[in-house]
């Protein structure tokens, strides 16, 4: 995903990445790019639609190529920055989301025994993800982030959010996990 929208907007987006990535994968986050565009997928199966706009305004017939309407679903974003934009900022959403979720089920995985190793283990990782994290609310709501508010920010008061980063939060994940091996 980083590869088609390093950035939540539209800077340095690849548009035919997003269309290899929309046309060859089935994940959620490739479905939900396809529910964005019904004029290009049929609005049930979220297969490519029989026919779909052309960039000059013409009907373009799928049955006759469908490489030919895969090429206008990348001509519309190059066409279109802020559609491209659109897209990369609910795959950010999603991926931070899913991140976060991510984080969370190793930290509770990891710490969740009671033993007084554990927590004599836990307890200083705990600490090192906190001073991981982002320093305030205020920092996370200079992106858009759609519907999705992270956890502690609802007010969007500028006080210490603990949400990881998604850079440190690997980082976080790659030294627990290194601690256990």
């Amino acid at each position: 995903m980083w590869g088609i929208c390093p950035y939540a907007n539209e800077n340095n987006a690849s548009n035919t990445l997003l269309t290899l990535f929309v046309r060859s994968d089935n994940s959620s986050a490739a479905q939900s790019v396809r529910i964005m565009y019904p004029d290009f997928f049929h609005n049930e199966t979220l297969e490519l639609n029989p026919t779909v706009p052309g960039t000059q305004g013409q009907i373009v017939n799928c049955s006759v190529s469908d490489d030919l309407c895969w090429n206008e679903f990348g001509i519309f974003f190059v066409l279109n920055p802020e559609e491209l934009g659109r897209v990369c900022s609910q795959l950010h959403v999603a991926q931070k989301a899913s991140l976060i979720q991510e984080q969370a089920a190793a930290r509770e995985a990891l710490c969740s025994t009671t033993n007084d190793t554990s927590l004599e283990v836990c307890q200083p990782l705990w600490q090192q993800i906190q001073d991981l994290s982002v320093d305030s609310c205020e920092s996370v709501s200079r992106v858009d982030y759609g519907s999705f508010v992270p956890p502690n920010c609802t007010d969007g008061s500028s006080e210490g959010s603990g949400v990881a980063s998604v850079g440190m939060g690997m980082f976080a994940l790659t030294l627990l996990s290194s601690l256990f091996y």
